[in-house]
Formats: structure tokens, sequence, C-alpha cells
């Protein structure tokens, strides 16, 4: 979906929703007690993503996606 958007101010909101939903199974597996999903817009034309997940045994991991939205478009 993002692929068919442009990246404007609304974009990183968009970014956290389409992360947590395609994410939501990990919560609903068990295989995580939570994320944290955020997203922000670090210029005219990059999107940073970063997703940290929480397991239920008290690991702690962090993805970074520095520019997502080259990735998306590029």
């Amino acid at each position: 979906m993002l692929r068919r958007s442009k990246l404007t101010n609304k974009t990183p909101q968009l970014a956290r929703d389409y992360a947590r939903e395609a994410l939501a199974w990990m919560v609903e597996d068990g295989v995580a007690s939570c994320l944290d999903i955020n997203a922000v817009r670090t210029g005219t034309d990059s999107l940073a993503l970063v997703i940290t997940i929480y397991q239920r045994d008290g690991n702690i991991h962090n993805i970074i996606f520095d520019d997502i939205w080259s990735e998306l478009n590029g």
C-alpha cells in the first residue's frame, strides 16, 4: 500500500499501522509479549522504521530499517 503513496507527513503513521498489522500475529501466537513500532520521516525522500520485539522470556530484538522508503520505491 505504501508503494502507491507519496511520502508526506502522514506516511509515517501509515507505515506504523501497516507494520503493526503485519506483525500482530507475533503477539496473537505468543511469540512476543508486545511490539513497539516507530516510523519517522528522516528527509524529503526517506522514511525510517524501527521495530522492537519484546519476547515473553525477556529477550528484546530491535530491527532497524534506515530508509525503508527507498526499498519500497527504489
